[in-house]
């Protein structure tokens, strides 16, 4: 279990910086800025995946790009 804790917090740390948190930065956020950023990176990452699928649905029927544009407004 305490590997899959280390996994975590080692994958959440690279994408906070990946996204362009300097890692000092990084180092002395609050728990409460941690957990902040990392959902809006999860967001924004969920918004980039999306949109990759509607392009890729371009070439799709118009019936299945609308089935999945109702799928993908769902909130996050």
């Amino acid at each position: 279990m305490e590997h899959r804790s280390s996994a975590f917090w080692a994958d959440a740390f690279e994408q906070l910086v990946a996204g362009g948190h300097r890692h000092d930065d990084v180092l002395n956020y609050t728990m409460a800025q941690f957990t902040g950023y990392l959902r809006r990176a999860w967001r924004r990452e969920r918004q980039e995946q999306r949109l990759q699928v509607l392009i890729a649905a371009s070439a799709f029927s118009d019936e299945l790009r609308q089935s999945l544009l109702k799928t993908l407004s769902t909130p996050d």
